[in-house]
């Protein structure tokens, strides 16, 4: 019973660590994404300024 006790546990942190694999890829796509949209308002504001 202990050994389908720790693979039922396994498989749960195994999907675990899935979903926080994909929430991480898409943060640092946020994250990116968020870099660019600042790096383009900051050149079009510098562009203006002038």
């Amino acid at each position: 019973m202990k050994k389908k006790t720790d693979a039922s546990y396994l498989k749960v942190l195994e999907k675990r660590l899935l979903e926080s694999e994909k929430e991480n890829k898409f943060l640092r796509l946020k994250a990116e994404a968020f870099e660019i949209a600042i790096q383009i308002a900051e050149e079009d504001w510098a562009a203006s300024a002038v």
